[in-house]
């Protein structure tokens, strides 16, 4: 019992409460160590990343040098085989590196020797001289374990054989404190370093009393990639191996791999002190807290407490002359036993101030809140928009604001614009401009004239300043605005100056005090948004080239990185593209302030090209790098590039009387064929750009592809003179009504006779027609000779039927089709009546934009011209939009009819299209009809026509007539 009642008591609640206020420090405590660990082993794996990269580089420097002063030896004149020349001392005396230099006899013993090393040398291994002898002409390199007794370093041995009849063979040892002195950071702290070579040979580096067995090492790293199914990489590879950090690469030019290993105690070590001296300082605190609480509040609260306790019963009993019997005192609990002494006489005036008071500090206190909320935001801050909305969010929520808002000046159009806000019906600013003329009632107000005059605004009575009237009606709708002020804060990235408008609902609301915490908030959030927009001009300076704004290479790199991830997902192509622009020339015959505006014109060119269908950068040398995905196929890569080629060439830059252009060259990587690495694509791209003969504007990495270009741009050409030349020509294949088995029209389908290919196929001209633009000029005479055939077959008696001509996507976009299609009408004398005509759009087509697709549609039916959609049911092929078109026959993909005998599904589709069609009263056309089979399914599903190779494949217009008509 007295246990329980000393468990409520004011003592226990004390010691509770600051048990749990020192809580949250331990906690505090635990998650920073374990992110101090993990910020330890993230460091840990950053740098060995970069020591190996580092190792990897400085090796293949020392190796192409060594290989260099060997080709030079080889083919100096004093090189007989028998002795040393007088070029390898010279080259021995000024490299530093080099520990031995000299030529072995077939047999591996040294013939001569160039500076060698003090006390013994490492020998030339006889098997390297045997592997230089079997490989004439070509030197082969070893990276070996130093000579236990002399250089405490692994070696670099190269060696080459000579032309000399004697077969010997020039070798170059070199020590290695270039290469491993990279591994060497102090701020590593490498537990062991270890080179294992192609031959099994192990050389370790460094060291500590950590260090572990090197055969235990390799045989770790062996069963790791082996259990993962890892192959040897170049790239460096970063793993946990028990419980010790661990990093391995294999260096290229030797098979070596070269290890590193931290020891996991290392590893944790100087975060393990930290924490333990972090924790060691919590506890002490936690315990002197506990103590100075406890002495404190049993002499300052427990006493008195107990005192006021007393008094309190006693007056809530009516006993106005009890007292505390406390001496008086400034600490609280003195001031309050006095306010008890004196309640019996001044108990409602006490109320009255006590009230009063706490308004004035919660008030006060608010605006600190709001204060120390927003400079919180500060430092978190991520972006503009973010940080502006926090502080609307923060001053409404905190200081309890009806309305805050933060508006930039368009300096243009001279109106100040909300850009963010909130608060009670603060969605309807998102529509408002407030004008900055102060001659209109609208640009009178706090906003509009601190956006103006650049100062702070106050209106202390908003619904009774006759600057406000234009707004007071707002102000009523968002809350009963009775006061606001408007506060300038700084400029946004566009130099326009940035307002913050406050609204409170009650009059005189903005005290002297408030108005300096409020300008305080201003001029620290002015200083926030200046960071935010410092940081970001800085990320974009590290990342994209200066003169151009685009990418640079290593943005690039990224997001190629991505672009193929996407792209093998999806089992897409993508396009690399190096382009050079010949640069230096342009510098050196105009400047380097036109080479300049040039970079920036074409680089404005291949975003517009690309139209967010690739990505665009720069490479060093000032060359630009392209990447062009989400194609389909080759043949689409092609017209890319040579639509690319035509806009860059028409680039123009002027220079007062004069303008000039460029020659662009570009070398083409292709994604999967070609590589699957970003850094190895352009590395590609830039290899075959390099190798362009002069006049040659594109080269492939595969050499077909390079045809394939050409062959297309010879073919383009030879299209352009097709029409004038008469190659080109329409076949008709019929359409058979199938109740009456009567002729119903034609399929007009072009055929290119070309003088030297024979006949083109339409798919292999038709996407030419397409890129180059010649695809309005070839339609406008289809319809031309279709409608000149239509009115030959009238002449001859034939009537009831129709012409259906097929419609490109590059016409269809053109506003003024139907327009062209009139006219070219016209010119032959009307329209024909009989044999009427027919066009074929494919959903895909029309789908683009629906509306504009019912206008088009309409307007051909005037001309009287029948609407076929063509591949039905590979589409949309839903009610939802087919009741919407003007469409008089649907047209049933070939594909579906292949296989409407064999495969239910197509069988099911072909009977819900034919059903959908019924429904609206639509004919419909069974297409690619080659069996049988197929005709009489389509038959007893009640197709209305159907055409194919059954009944005849498109024939010219005399056989046409011979046979149909």
């Amino acid at each position: 019992m007295i246990m329980r009642s000393w468990l409520r008591s004011v003592r226990a609640k004390m010691l509770v409460m600051t048990a749990l206020a020192v809580l949250p420090g331990f906690v505090i405590a635990s998650l920073n160590a374990f992110a101090m660990m993990s910020q330890a082993e993230s460091n840990a794996r950053l740098v060995l990343t970069h020591t190996i990269t580092a190792v990897q580089n400085t090796l293949s420097d020392v190796i192409t040098d060594g290989l260099s002063d060997i080709s030079l030896i080889r083919s100096s004149p004093g090189m007989t085989g028998q002795a040393c020349p007088e070029l390898m001392r010279h080259m021995a005396a000024q490299r530093p590196t080099y520990l031995q230099m000299g030529m072995a006899g077939s047999d591996g013993r040294q013939i001569c020797t160039v500076k060698p090393h003090s006390g013994n040398v490492a020998l030339i291994d006889p098997a390297l001289v045997q592997r230089a002898l079997r490989t004439p002409g070509h030197p082969v390199v070893s990276l070996a374990a130093a000579h236990p007794d002399t250089v405490p370093e692994a070696l670099v041995v190269v060696a080459s054989s000579t032309t000399d009849p004697g077969h010997s063979v020039i070798f170059l040892i070199i020590a290695l404190d270039d290469v491993f002195h990279a591994a060497q950071d102090p701020v590593l702290q490498l537990d062991q370093l270890l080179v294992a070579d192609a031959a099994g040979h192990v050389t370790s580096f460094g060291g500590t009393s950590r260090t572990k067995s090197a055969a235990v090492l390799i045989s770790s790293i062996n069963r790791l990639e082996e259990s993962r199914g890892l192959p040897a990489s170049h790239e460096p590879r970063i793993e946990r191996i028990g419980g010790d950090l661990m990093g391995w690469a294999t260096l290229a030019e030797t098979g070596a791999r070269f290890i590193l290993r931290i020891d996991r105690d290392n590893l944790y070590h100087a975060a393990r002190k930290t924490i333990e001296r972090q924790l060691a300082m919590l506890l002490a605190g936690m315990l002197g807290v506990l103590g100075m609480v406890w002495w404190t509040g049993r002499r300052l609260i427990l006493h008195p407490a107990d005192a006021l306790s007393r008094m309190a019963d006693r007056l809530a009993q009516g006993d106005l002359d009890a007292r505390t019997g406390l001496p008086r005192g400034a600490d609280e609990l003195a001031k309050v036993a006095d306010a008890l002494d004196r309640m019996a006489a001044e108990i409602q005036q006490r109320d009255a101030e006590r009230n009063r008071h706490l308004r004035e500090l919660g008030r006060n206190n608010r605006f600190h809140s709001i204060l120390a909320a927003v400079n919180a935001a500060i430092v978190r801050r991520t972006s503009v928009k973010v940080l502006l909305d926090d502080i609307c969010r923060i001053t409404c929520d905190i200081g309890d604001f009806r309305l805050a808002w933060i508006g930039e000046v368009d300096a243009v159009a001279k109106f100040l614009r909300p850009v963010a806000w909130s608060g009670r019906q603060s969605a309807l600013l998102a529509n408002l401009t407030f004008p900055l003329d102060a001659d209109v009632p609208e640009g009178r107000g706090p906003a509009a004239t601190a956006a103006r005059e650049g100062v702070v605004v106050v209106c202390q009575s908003f619904l009774e300043d006759p600057a406000t009237t234009a707004w007071q009606q707002l102000g009523q709708e968002v809350g009963g605005v009775r006061s606001a002020a408007a506060f300038p804060l700084g400029f946004s990235s566009q130099g326009e100056r940035r307002i913050l408008a406050l609204y409170s609902g009650e009059d005189e609301y903005f005290a002297a005090e408030d108005l300096r915490l409020l300008e305080q908030l201003a001029q620290d959030a002015t200083f926030g948004l200046h960071m935010i927009a410092v940081e970001q001009s800085l990320a974009h300076a590290h990342t994209h080239d200066l003169i151009t704004g685009l990418p640079n290479e290593s943005l690039l790199v990224e997001r190629l990185r991505d672009v193929l991830h996407r792209a093998k997902a999806e089992h897409k192509i993508v396009s690399v593209c190096v382009l050079d622009i010949g640069l230096p020339s342009i510098v050196s015959q105009w400047g380097s302030q036109p080479g300049n505006t040039m970079l920036k014109e074409i680089g404005l060119e291949l975003e517009a090209h690309l139209d967010g269908e690739g990505i665009v950068g720069v490479l060093p040398g000032s060359r630009f790098a392209i990447a062009i995905n989400d194609l389909d196929c080759m043949d689409t890569t092609l017209r890319h590039m040579d639509e690319l080629l035509k806009r860059l060439c028409a680039v123009r830059v002027c220079m007062q009387d004069e303008s000039f252009g460029v020659t662009p060259r570009m070398g083409v990587a292709v994604f999967p064929e070609d590589g699957l690495d970003p850094c190895g694509l352009l590395d590609k791209a830039q290899e075959v750009l390099a190798s362009i003969h002069p006049g040659e504007p594109v080269r492939f990495f595969a050499p077909g592809l390079s045809m394939a270009l050409q062959e297309n741009r010879r073919l383009e050409k030879q299209l352009q003179g097709a029409t004038a030349n008469g190659e080109l020509a329409l076949h008709y294949q019929p359409i058979i009504e199938l109740a009456s088995g009567r002729l119903k029209g034609f399929e007009a389908l072009l055929r290119w006779s070309h003088p030297a290919l024979g006949l083109v196929p339409p798919d292999r001209f038709i996407p030419l027609a397409e890129s180059s633009g010649l695809i309005e000029v070839i339609g406008e005479w289809v319809v031309k000779e279709a409608a000149r055939q239509a009115f030959a077959w009238e002449r001859r008696g034939v009537e009831n039927i129709f012409i259906s001509l097929n419609v490109s996507a590059v016409q269809l976009r053109n506003p003024k089709f139907a327009e062209r299609i009139a006219t070219a009408l016209k010119a032959l004398g009307g329209f024909p009546k009989k044999v009427r005509l027919a066009l074929e759009l494919t959903e895909s087509q029309l789908m683009i934009d629906i509306d504009a697709s019912i206008g088009l549609l309409g307007g051909l039916r005037c001309l009287g011209i029948s609407v076929i959609l063509d591949d039905f049911g590979t589409g949309y092929s839903s009610l939802s939009y087919l009741h919407r078109l003007p469409v008089d026959v649907l047209k049933i993909d070939k594909s579906f009819i292949a296989s409407i005998d064999s495969s239910n599904q197509a069988h099911m589709v072909v009977r819900g299209i034919l059903a959908l069609a019924r429904s609206l009263k639509i004919a419909t056309v069974a297409e690619g009809i080659e069996r049988a089979e197929q005709l009489d399914m389509v038959t007893r599903m009640g197709c209305t026509y159907a055409q194919g190779f059954w009944f005849d494949p498109a024939l010219p217009s005399i056989e046409v007539e011979r046979k149909w008509l």
